[in-house]
């Protein structure tokens, strides 16, 4: 059985990079903003309908209407969808998955790797200042909103607790620099798939 690796991560710590990084060393697909695309097509929302939606949950007013009129907020039914997009991937074969709640997603599949990654705050928010050319306030205030919201999204939809670190294979502190995370996760799928043999 083919290994699938997930990266969930701290806003500002190079996750995506690194995730990215994995599937060139594995020679394996990556999917981040690609399953916002099939989900579009699976909902029929635009893809920045579900762009806008992510990591966004919705709240006890909208269950509450919506429970009224017997229909799903549209952020159930975009994260039932992505999730069924993100399963069929994962059954494909081997590939990365960043974000969207993919460890918690294939919390019953065999073969997964689920690995966190974070990064001090200084390195976090100099990746920012120069990735939006915002100010170091402006991107210390960007990174507490984002954290605050993929936190709340990630223990709304999943019973695990986002960025604790029994809830993961492994944790890693990006400022080992992008290739040697890469390197090491890569290893440890390689060594693993050796084990499985």
């Amino acid at each position: 059985m083919h290994y699938v690796i997930t990266i969930s991560r701290q806003f500002g710590s190079g996750g995506k990079e690194i995730g990215k990084k994995v599937a060139e060393i594995l020679n394996i697909p990556c999917y981040d903003k690609t399953v916002n695309e099939f989900t579009a097509v699976k909902t029929g929302f635009s893809k920045q309908t579900i762009e806008n939606a992510e990591d966004k949950t919705p709240g006890a007013f909208t269950y509450g209407m919506f429970s009224y009129v017997k229909l799903q907020p549209m952020h159930d039914e975009i994260f039932f969808a992505q999730s069924e997009v993100i399963r069929n991937l994962a059954a494909k074969g081997p590939c990365v998955l960043v974000g969207r709640c993919a460890d918690s997603v294939l919390s019953d599949r065999k073969n997964v790797l689920n690995v966190f990654v974070f990064a001090p705050i200084e390195d976090r928010v100099k990746r920012v200042m120069s990735r939006h050319n915002v100010s170091q306030e402006e991107a210390g205030r960007i990174i507490k909103a984002n954290d605050r919201m993929r936190k709340r999204y990630h223990d709304h939809y999943s019973d695990r607790r986002w960025g604790e670190a029994k809830n993961y294979h492994l944790t890693i502190n990006s400022t080992v620099g992008v290739e040697n995370a890469a390197n090491t996760i890569a290893k440890l799928v390689e060594g693993l798939a050796k084990k499985d043999e």
